[in-house]
């Protein structure tokens, strides 16, 4: 019988169609292709004849499992050919076998390729965003009861200039109008943030109800002069107590754009807050259009008035909030 010579191409371009091509030619040669007759014995291959494989019954078609299991019954018993077995001496039986192993082994090459090319357990951080500060409308406000309350959250980069008393007016800080981004390898200092939220929600943290729903909805950050952004879908996760009783925990994913597929998550400032209507409203130093932070909440959770909206505005970012607790920021990764 003549020398069988299965040429095979780089591993990772063989495939389980190359495969069967490469074993029907080998078929050709052995006698165990598709016109060799049935055998009682169980060696001779018919495709569309099911094969006692060790209690396992199989078809040759074309897929990744037939392969390995003409490859199994080429292994398996003497070596047969149209006339039987004594046609094949032991050394061209040793041939086609180490042929076969090698066609095993190559396509266990090409699964490991793809196995490797699967993403790393461990996160990598990609990007990362700072310096963003934001104003932000609750509607309809929380209830003053503690009630939860279905509601909506909108947010959008606060102005530049604009000023924001912290608590008894005992600080103050003044906004830049732009947070500043690292998306992979490009960095953007003109972030301006949006997002809308929507969820069931307390002014009372301590509340436990089942009616309640993390805000939750679309995060938007817009840079290089608004001709890009980063998108994705977020949810707030709850307060975390550790920085401070102030900062909230965000997590989701990048849906389009910069960053996209990967987790966005991080932590920011959400503090209630009023808009001034006239000067020294509140009692202080506040001048119309400025923020203060919303006193009537220092000792009461939700206000002094229980039957009066409670939260309504909302002012965050990253940094030091308006209590001094320090917010991460936002940060992307895979």
């Amino acid at each position: 019988m003549p020398d069988v010579k299965i040429a095979l191409g780089s591993p990772s371009r063989v495939d389980v169609g190359t495969l069967a091509k490469k074993l029907a030619k080998l078929d050709r040669h052995t006698g165990l292709g598709k016109d060799a007759p049935d055998r009682a014995d169980g060696l001779g291959w018919n495709p569309c004849r099911p094969v006692d494989n060790g209690g396992e019954s199989l078809r040759g078609r074309g897929s990744l499992g037939s392969v390995k299991s003409r490859l199994l019954l080429s292994l398996n018993g003497p070596a047969v050919g149209l006339l039987g077995p004594s046609q094949m001496t032991e050394e061209k039986n040793l041939n086609i076998k180490k042929r076969a192993v090698g066609l095993v082994a190559t396509a266990g090459l090409v699964g490991g390729l793809f196995a490797m090319a699967a993403p790393a357990a461990q996160a990598v951080q990609i990007g990362g965003c700072s310096g963003i500060q934001f104003i932000g409308t609750v509607v309809p406000p929380l209830a003053g009861s503690g009630a939860p309350t279905a509601t909506v959250v909108a947010l959008k980069t606060a102005k530049a200039g604009l000023v924001v008393w912290g608590p008894g007016f005992g600080s103050q800080l003044t906004t830049t109008g732009n947070g500043a981004c690292q998306v992979g390898a490009n960095a953007f200092g003109d972030v301006q943030v949006g997002a809308k939220l929507s969820g069931t929600v307390s002014c009372d943290s301590a509340l436990v109800d089942p009616s309640l729903y993390p805000p939750n909805g679309k995060l938007k950050l817009s840079y290089a002069a608004k001709t890009l952004s980063t998108q994705a879908y977020i949810r707030i996760a709850g307060f975390d107590p550790v920085p401070g009783p102030d900062v909230v925990a965000i997590t989701g994913i990048v849906t389009k754009g910069g960053g996209v597929g990967a987790t966005i998550s991080g932590e920011v400032g959400f503090d209630p807050v009023i808009k001034a209507l006239v000067n020294n409203e509140g009692g202080g130093p506040e001048l119309k259009g400025q923020y203060y932070f919303d006193n009537s909440q220092i000792a009461v959770p939700c206000g002094s008035s229980p039957s009066a909206p409670s939260v309504g505005l909302i002012y965050g970012g990253d940094g030091n909030t308006l209590l001094g607790s320090a917010a991460a920021g936002l940060s992307l990764d895979f």
